[in-house]
């Protein structure tokens, strides 16, 4: 079992609307094996075009081999653990511009975001974060927060294990040192630490392995790349690193929802979950702080919409061919659900798209109140999006409004 976090709160209800051209055809990308693989099983309710441009960002690291592939911060190599927190932190601040709901660039976004992912996975696979945990009940995530990432300061201790960075072999003064015992490093912290470290205690340090010219690990403990990496099924411990690699990409979308909602508000979330998300997807990982919770709300909440007025068709020459989803989630982002035209509608500027009858309704129980209205006018709050997703998966996007959005 691996340590996770649960948040419980109330939360409020957000229902929009949300339009979309999807190109036909499917986009061709790189599997390429431990990352590819991990990050598909671990994100199935993610459409698959999304998908395959996230997991073409692990080849370009991984195979870019002058540019990408040597650099330690792409991988957590080197002991490059402030470098690669930095390096995460610069991907997801892109990939958060690039998730601004009034411009939603989806191409982007994905590239910006599997380039994050590349070396949090790799975390656990290249450094002896697994082995130091060999005789604990669970292995933590080491991020569990729903900001940008900890910077991961040389020798700072997350879980009670301290991250070794940095040649010096001694890091604290002279009565400090490290001591190599197999595959695992001991840090005696010495008279003189930080102080936020104790004093004269031994903690178990993580260390990355080391093969290139960057090389930022103390010499008397360096372990090199080839001995120590777990990315593939034949190394010892590779399950254990796969799990918890596992555990940390479910917390990361919850962590993409989260920074998306400080930048934009609800907005910047609802084009993630009604964009990204598959018509049938259930993007609510367990374990994590998005997770549904086990039972529903004591209210039902039923959505439908009667009418919508599109602002702007987003072809100059003829109608805009435009695909509908509508999406109602929890300010918490554990529930959600979600209603997909199943075909194009050609549509021009300015024309009103009356629902066909029945009307597509989509419910959800909720722990929310509604100041005791059997039925209030409810409507989107900047909601109503409409993507045009090029065949280079670069979107556009333009208003629309709709009338007559109730909740009942």
């Amino acid at each position: 079992m691996y340590t996770k976090n649960r948040f419980m709160y109330t939360a409020g209800l957000i229902i929009c609307l949300i339009a979309l051209l999807l190109p036909n055809g499917s986009a061709l990308a790189f599997e390429t094996g431990f990352h590819s693989q991990m990050t598909s099983e671990t994100l199935p309710f993610i459409r698959p075009l999304v998908m395959n441009d996230i997991n073409d960002e692990h080849s370009f690291l991984d195979l870019d081999f002058i540019n990408n592939a040597q650099d330690p911060n792409n991988h957590f190599d080197d002991c490059h653990f402030s470098g690669s927190a930095t390096r995460i932190n610069d991907r997801l601040e892109d990939a958060r511009i690039d998730a601004d709901p009034t411009a939603f660039n989806s191409g982007d976004l994905a590239d910006q975001w599997g380039q994050a992912l590349h070396p949090i996975e790799d975390f656990y696979a290249h450094s002896t974060w697994v082995e130091s945990f060999w005789n604990a009940p669970a292995i933590p995530i080491i991020d569990n927060g729903l900001g940008f990432w900890d910077q991961l300061e040389p020798y700072s201790v997350h879980h009670g294990r301290m991250l070794v960075e940095g040649e010096n072999e001694t890091p604290f003064g002279p009565s400090s040192y490290l001591t190599p015992i197999g595959w695992f490093t001991d840090v005696y912290t010495g008279n003189t630490p930080p102080p936020d470290v104790p004093a004269n205690t031994t903690l178990p340090g993580v260390v990355s392995g080391s093969w290139g010219p960057d090389d930022n690990c103390p010499d008397n403990v360096t372990r090199h790349h080839d001995d120590l990496n777990k990315d593939t099924p034949d190394k010892g411990l590779y399950v254990d690193a796969y799990l918890v690699a596992y555990e940390q990409v479910r917390h990361e979308w919850c962590r993409l929802l989260h920074i998306s909602n400080d930048q934009y508000g609800l907005d910047g979330p609802a084009a993630l979950l009604g964009l990204w998300v598959s018509p049938n997807g259930v993007p609510h990982p367990e374990g994590t702080p998005c997770a549904a919770p086990e039972t529903p709300g004591p209210v039902e909440v039923v959505a439908s919409v009667d009418k919508i007025e599109v602002v702007h068709d987003l072809d100059s020459n003829a109608s805009g061919e435009l695909n509908f989803v509508s999406l109602i989630f929890t300010s918490n982002f554990r529930q959600s659900a979600r209603s997909e035209v199943a075909h194009s509608l050609s549509i021009d500027d300015g024309a009103l798209y009356p629902m066909i009858t029945p009307r597509p309704n989509f419910r959800r129980r909720c722990d929310c109140v509604f100041n005791n209205l059997r039925r209030s006018r409810c409507p989107c709050r900047h909601g109503m999006m409409m993507e045009h997703q090029m065949a280079s998966s670069k979107t556009q996007r333009t208003s629309m409004r709709a009338t007559n959005l109730w909740m009942a």
